[in-house]
Order: C-alpha cells, then sequence, then structure tokens
C-alpha cells in the first residue's frame, strides 16, 4: 500500500497514545516480575498499536531536545525511536 492523503483508514496517533502507554507500564512491571513472555506480549501490543497509525499534530522532541510538529507536512515520514540507554542505537541515529 503507498502513502495516500487520504486518512480515514488509518488510526490517529494520538487516540492511541494512552493504550501505548498502559502497555509500556504493564510490561515494565512484567520484566521487574522477570516474565518475559509477558513482557514481550505487551511490547507487540505496541507495536501494534503504533504500526499504521497517523501522527496528527502531535509534537515530538529531537535528539537536541527540539519540538516537531509533523501537522504540517505533506508526505511520509518516518520515525526512528531508541532507549536512551542503548548505545548502539543512539549511535545510529546520530
Amino acid at each position: 500500500m503507498g502513502f495516500s492523503q487520504n486518512n480515514n483508514d488509518f488510526k490517529k496517533f494520538s487516540d492511541t497514545e494512552k493504550e501505548i502507554i498502559r502497555y509500556i507500564n504493564i510490561s515494565q512491571q512484567a520484566w521487574d516480575k522477570n516474565d518475559e513472555n509477558l513482557a514481550l506480549s505487551y511490547m507487540d501490543s505496541v507495536k501494534v498499536s503504533i504500526v499504521g497509525s497517523y501522527v496528527d499534530g502531535h509534537t515530538f522532541k529531537t535528539v537536541e531536545n527540539k519540538g516537531v510538529s509533523f501537522q504540517n507536512l505533506r508526505k511520509p515520514v518516518l520515525i526512528i525511536t531508541s532507549a536512551t540507554w542503548c548505545l548502539p542505537l543512539s549511535r545510529a541515529i546520530v
């Protein structure tokens, strides 16, 4: 499927953000209890919630701590995220 200006078929990131935060918190609790299977299943739920969603006026912060809003962009944007503690990923995005 190619990029389309019609976003009716996609879910908005802002609509799933609370759900994503809840899944991340539950996943972290599972990691704290050494329940790897449960933790990974909730992280899979995070991926499912994010993939296919579109950003609708949400402001992200860059690695330089600058706010970036994609509301006025008229093209696809690739968002790469990483954990601040993961040195290989941090190097990959710089």
